[in-house]
C-alpha cells in the first residue's frame, strides 16, 4: 500500500534530506521546511565544510514551497542565500520579557 501526500512539513537537515528529488514521493507534493539551525551556519566546522553544506542546502531548497524561519536574521539568511523572498516566512520563535513578567510567579510584581 502506498500514500501519496499533498504537503510534507520537515524540521531538520537530516529530515531535509528527504528533500532529494523521488526521495519523497513520486507524485509532486509540496514541502515545508523548518530547520531549527542551518548546517552552513554553524561554527564548529571548517570553512571547506560550511560551504559544502551550503551547496547541498541550496540544491535541496530548490525543491522548497515554503522555508519558516523561527527569528528575522534567519529570515534574511535564508533569503539571501537559499530561497527568494515570497518563500520564507517568518514565524517568531520567542515570547516577549513582558509578557512573561506579567504571567509569571518568577517575576513577582
Amino acid at each position: 500500500m502506498k500514500s501519496h501526500f499533498d504537503i510534507i512539513h520537515l524540521h531538520s537537515s537530516f529530515a531535509g534530506l528527504a528533500r532529494f528529488p523521488g526521495l519523497i514521493s513520486k507524485k509532486k507534493c509540496s514541502i515545508v521546511f523548518s530547520p531549527h539551525g542551518l548546517s552552513f551556519l554553524q561554527s564548529n566546522h571548517s570553512s571547506i565544510m560550511s560551504q559544502a553544506f551550503l551547496t547541498v542546502e541550496k540544491y535541496l531548497a530548490r525543491r522548497e514551497n515554503l522555508f519558516i524561519c523561527t527569528s528575522a536574521s534567519e529570515a534574511q539568511l535564508v533569503s539571501d542565500q537559499l530561497v527568494p523572498k515570497n518563500k520564507v516566512m517568518l514565524v517568531a520563535n520567542g515570547i516577549e520579557n513582558e509578557t512573561i513578567r506579567k504571567n509569571s510567579r518568577a517575576f513577582p510584581t
